[in-house]
């Protein structure tokens, strides 16, 4: 597969799973545009390993939760680097409040969506207008496994999560007719400093490496799966797919592992 000409935006890409995505993307050829919120040290320094590939980059710090930023960044990307083939909508938070509903804090669901479903419309409809113009492209929005297991005390990031997975079905038939696709993907437990921390306590053990031993295949979901797959979906190989949500787990989900259990609990 090669993306050689071709234009991506990613959000959410100075570390973690959007930065894989980023790089993977330009590894194929892939001119790049990311943004993040606001570690602009992590931000040069993916910027910096996209150009070490050979690719252009456009990247800035953008609140995906304001349209004017989100479409002035989309229209910038568009300008520099003359195209828009490719969107991931990777840019998202996790829960700050674990708590049943009822006492939940209406600002944290309010963030929640704000964050997700919000960022996802405002990038996707500054993007589509320049996709349209080329009679196809690629759309991928980020969701989570948590939408098949919907746990408790995880209400406004489920409930984000869920909703972002009804927009981009929708998404995906309106845009249909006009050759772009969308797809849905949802991430398991993947390997990131986060992770490191809380998964030993959530599986009930004293080390990270008797967590992966738990974990389906004896190791935890890494970056690059969620990369390998994006690279999947904007390929040829995928061009009859679109509006599903495919989630990348292990098959762990199926076992009722308890993703999203609070930590230490």
């Amino acid at each position: 597969m090669t993306l050689q000409g071709k234009v991506a935006i990613v959000t959410g890409a100075s570390r973690n799973i959007g930065k894989a995505i980023a790089l993977a993307l330009a590894k194929e050829g892939a001119n790049v545009g990311f943004v993040y919120h606001a570690n602009k040290e992590m931000a040069d320094s993916t910027a910096k390993e996209i150009r070490d590939l050979h690719r252009k980059v456009v990247y800035d710090a953008v609140d995906v939760m304001d349209w004017t930023q989100s479409q002035a960044f989309v229209d910038r990307v568009a300008k520099e680097l003359g195209r828009i083939d490719i969107l991931v909508s990777n840019a998202g938070v996790p829960s700050a409040v674990w708590a049943p509903i009822v006492d939940q804090d209406p600002e944290e669901m309010l963030r929640q969506f704000r964050t997700h479903v919000m960022g996802a419309f405002h990038f996707s409809k500054a993007a589509v207008p320049h996709m349209r113009k080329l009679g196809r492209g690629h759309i991928i929005l980020t969701s989570s496994v948590t939408t098949r297991m919907l746990t408790t005390n995880r209400a406004p990031y489920n409930t984000a999560k869920a909703a972002l997975e009804a927009f981009g079905k929708v998404l995906a038939k309106e845009e249909q007719p006009h050759g772009i696709r969308v797809n849905i993907i949802g991430p398991g437990v993947i390997e990131t400093e986060r992770t490191r921390g809380w998964l030993p306590a959530a599986r009930g053990v004293s080390s990270l490496e008797e967590a992966k031993a738990s974990q389906p295949f004896g190791r935890i979901g890494q970056t690059y799966d969620i990369a390998n797959l994006v690279l999947f979906l904007v390929s040829e190989a995928a061009e009859y797919i679109t509006g599903q949500v495919i989630y990348v787990d292990g098959g762990e989900q199926e076992h009722g592992s308890p993703v999203g259990v609070k930590p230490g609990k």
